[in-house]
């Protein structure tokens, strides 16, 4: 296989994973500040950027296929006689894939813990709101149903 070929197949690839990991800490700022407009934004282009490096990927292993090596034992084969370069350059697709990952992982496990505290924070608020009946008469809060019990009443 043409070494040239694939190594520029490494490093378009590497790229679109950089582009997805700056999205995917544009990704983690909005979390962090309940930003759902940023999220918002940051879903669609993620979406896109990863249909990018689906393609990208599908014609590496087209590439890899064409020559007889998408085996993983015939890659690594030909990867170790391929020269510094195109070595190189698979690590840092590599390198790049794994910092992707964990950002999003990251990233997934943060949105889960900010859901769960806004999901709590709402149970209370609603609680909240059902235990006021609204204004009395004379203008005030009117009082809850519990709280206008009297003591040793039934």
């Amino acid at each position: 296989m043409p070494s040239e070929l694939f190594l520029q197949q490494c490093r378009q690839e590497t790229a679109a994973l950089h582009a997805l990991l700056s999205l995917l800490e544009d990704e983690q700022r909005a979390i962090v500040r309940f930003d759902a407009l940023k999220l918002d934004a940051c879903a669609v282009s993620k979406q896109q950027q990863l249909q990018l490096l689906q393609d990208s990927k599908a014609q590496r292993l087209a590439l890899l296929a064409a020559h007889r090596l998408d085996g993983k034992t015939a890659f690594l084969q030909w990867l170790s006689a391929a020269g510094p370069a195109v070595q190189q350059a698979w690590m840092a697709l590599e390198h790049e894939l794994a910092k992707v990952q964990a950002l999003n992982d990251g990233n997934a496990a943060m949105a889960a813990e900010r859901m769960a505290f806004a999901n709590e924070a709402l149970a209370v608020l609603r609680e909240e709101a059902k235990a006021i009946d609204g204004y009395g008469r004379d203008g005030n809060f009117a009082a809850t149903q519990a709280a206008s019990r009297r003591l040793g009443s039934a």
